[in-house]
């Protein structure tokens, strides 16, 4: 089964067109468009029940698009266990996206 993660991307709204491309050429079809339509600054996409590890080329080389591209794109990983939360690309509040963590317990 694996450990699994959610992604959560956003960026400039005229980044999208470079994103598209990029997803395409790296035969990437994961990603939602979660875009809301009354923005006119930020485009946003989602992707859920992946396995998203370091060292597997895909991955690899996604992670190094977002850094070649901070200035324009943002990606929060979010993982199985509480607290596994990590950035990439840009910084998240610079692009108007936050999260905060909520624990549940379960079975008490």
């Amino acid at each position: 089964m694996g450990y699994r993660s959610e992604l959560y991307v956003k960026m400039k709204k005229e980044f999208k067109p470079k994103f598209i491309f990029y997803l395409k050429i790296n035969e990437i079809d994961y990603f939602e468009d979660k875009s809301d339509t009354n923005d006119n600054t930020y485009i946003q996409y989602y992707a859920c029940d992946l396995k998203w590890y370091n060292g597997y080329s895909t991955v690899d080389k996604f992670n190094s698009f977002l850094q070649d591209n901070s200035d324009s794109i943002t990606m929060l990983r979010i993982g199985e266990e509480g607290g596994d939360v990590e950035e990439y690309g840009g910084n998240c509040y610079d692009f108007d996206l936050t999260y905060y963590v909520d624990v549940t317990i379960e079975g008490f």
